[in-house]
């Protein structure tokens, strides 16, 4: 394993669990938020992962994906009615 490929792994592990479980259990984001409206989100991380992918690596935009994005937003608006 290359130094690339550890630095983005701690980056994941550090960032995305470790901190997300800080401000989520420790810091009360449930408590105060819900279970429900926080677990919605959750939605969200293909959208970002499409953001990040093009910004990052230059990948392409396809129609398809802005439905899909669009839908995600859409489904996001829908419950917190």
């Amino acid at each position: 394993m290359g130094l690339s490929q550890l630095l983005s792994l701690s980056f994941l592990g550090i960032l995305g669990s470790a901190l997300a479980y800080v401000w989520y259990y420790k810091g009360k984001g449930i408590e105060k938020v819900g279970a429900t409206r926080t677990g919605v989100y959750i939605t969200l991380v293909p959208l970002f992962a499409v953001i990040l992918g093009r910004i990052i690596l230059h990948e392409p935009i396809t129609i398809i994906m802005m439905i899909g994005g669009l839908s995600v937003l859409a489904g996001i608006v829908l419950c917190n009615k």
